[in-house]
């Protein structure tokens, strides 16, 4: 995903669309919309990912659900509490950049109970390689398809046809200017200074037209017999194909819902269709997300296997089924991070008769449970824990996820909130992880500057393709993205108190 925006969810009556990088640090104030983005990315992956057609009911009309399988971290439940409370129309709008594709998704609902769903009111999707549109009219149940390249080829072949016209007729005319005027030149000058202005206003609406939505046909609106289990728009591309096959096997003379011509259109585009439908299809699989969300770093000696709701129990149980001990190499890095940052020799997991866990860490030789260690210690442990999860479930697999993670830097103090950017980096460098950090801290921020600007000294990477990027949440104007220099330093300004904070107070007291 290299995108996401939208329309009237939450707090937001419209975000634009934010180009995410490889470590996002969403900054700002208290209910700026940090957390909104996060619930919108999970909310969208899960519609695209993990809502689909039933075997049961192939026919049915896609429902965006607000507690699907990828969402239950969202906590946002109904599409009431979900809608923007200065939205002048019951209609959410989701858009994403995944791959070559835009995806734009459009919800609504009349209905008068708060339900745990909405209806679809259309899908869009925009694919860069074949230059094909498709608008899923879900509501009105047609499909609109469209192509841009063959309409900008045929237009650019006739503005060069008439430009070369349009340069015949300024020679005539300059020619007939140096003939002898009488009645018979005068009109044949005339003829040609309106030929001119026909010319020159025909070449205006054709450069136009290269603006416009390209050569479309819109048609019935079906689902693939054949394609239960599979996402919507898997689905909608699938019937598409089947519907062109059925009707290219009947004869020409044949009354059809559409015309000849629109339907050799399709035929000449169904491998395109094919094409696209894979495509996305493996696009949206593969995207990943995981979600460290912010947890109270409980002081428990024994960590119960069955206890689902305990975070921190299930961190813990979670390595130890995927056996990462401190002499494994995923459990080595995780060791490596335990020494820079909490002054630990060792660490091991113990199972009390395959029912509980024990975590336990070797500090100036001495074993000491970690319900012992203060919390911001309990904190980085989790952390360092779910991130070798992460890195163990995803080992040897071409597409790494997307990690979400909320405030990492709870009860750590400002060296260690300026570590943690060191090690966001290295886990996006070593393994390909991507993060987006929803953090209230000043020096995770200050240390990707020293990041970048050092980077880029040692030639590690280019401005241009720096892999931080930082959004400031300002409450009143909403995200806007901050811009590095090859220096580290922002060329903008944080437009309200984020850095300025301490520096106020120091002014103040003196």
């Amino acid at each position: 995903m290299n995108e996401i925006g939208f329309r009237n969810f939450r707090r937001f009556k419209e975000l634009k669309s934010l180009p995410l990088g490889g470590i996002n640090l969403f900054v700002g104030g208290n209910n700026a919309g940090k957390s909104t983005v996060v619930k919108g990315v999970l909310l969208l992956l899960d519609f695209l990912k993990n809502q689909k057609i039933s075997n049961s009911n192939l026919f049915e009309t896609p429902k965006f659900r607000f507690d699907g399988p990828g969402a239950h971290d969202v906590n946002i439940d109904t599409f009431g509490r979900a809608l923007c409370w200065k939205a002048k129309e019951k209609e959410i709008v989701f858009n994403a950049a995944i791959e070559e594709f835009f995806v734009e998704v459009c919800i609504y609902s009349n209905s008068p109970k708060e339900e745990g769903y909405a209806d679809v009111k259309y899908i869009k999707l925009e694919d860069q390689k074949t230059d094909l549109k498709f608008v899923f009219d879900v509501a009105n149940g047609k499909v609109q398809v469209s192509s841009y390249i063959e309409q900008r080829m045929e237009i650019q072949k006739r503005i060069e046809e008439l430009e070369m016209e349009l340069k015949r007729t300024e020679v005539d005319l300059d020619r007939m200017s140096e003939l002898e005027l009488n009645e018979e030149n005068g009109n044949k000058m005339l003829d040609r200074i309106a030929q001119k202005s026909h010319i020159e206003a025909a070449l205006k609406e054709l450069r136009k037209n290269l603006e416009s939505e390209g050569i479309g046909i819109e048609t019935r609106l079906q689902q693939s017999l054949s394609s239960s289990s599979y996402s919507y728009v898997y689905s909608y591309l699938q019937g598409l194909l089947e519907f062109v096959e059925i009707y290219a096997k009947r004869k020409k003379s044949e009354k059809t819902e559409i015309g000849q011509k629109d339907l050799a259109w399709l035929e000449q585009h169904l491998s395109d269709f094919n094409d696209v439908c894979n495509r996305f299809e493996h696009a949206v699989q593969k995207i990943s997300v995981e979600y460290l969300y912010s947890h109270n770093a409980n002081q428990r000696v024994i960590y119960n296997k069955k206890d689902e709701n305990d975070y921190v129990s299930k961190s813990i149980y979670e390595i130890y089924n995927q056996r990462i001990t401190s002499k494994s190499e995923i459990g080595k890095i995780v060791l490596s991070w335990l020494k820079d940052f909490c002054a630990v020799d060792d660490y091991k997991v113990t199972t009390i008769q395959g029912e509980a866990c024990q975590f336990v860490l070797k500090s100036n030789g001495k074993w000491i449970d970690l319900a012992d260690m203060g919390r911001g210690t309990i904190q980085l442990v989790i952390l360092f824990v779910r991130l070798a999860s992460i890195i163990k479930k995803y080992q040897g697999k071409t597409d790494a996820p997307i990690v979400l993670v909320e405030e990492p830097e709870q009860n750590l103090h400002p060296a260690l909130q300026s570590k943690l950017t060191d090690l966001l980096y290295q886990v996006y460098d070593e393994f390909n992880i991507r993060f987006v950090v929803e953090t209230h801290s000043e020096y995770l921020v200050r240390k990707c500057q020293v990041i970048v600007a050092e980077c880029i000294k040692q030639g590690k990477f280019m401005i241009e393709n720096n892999p931080f990027k930082v959004f400031f949440f300002d409450e009143k104007e909403g995200p806007y993205q901050m811009v590095f220099r090859e220096n580290g330093r922002f060329s903008n300004e944080f437009k309200s108190s984020f850095y300025n904070e301490a520096s106020s107070l120091a002014f103040e007291l003196f």
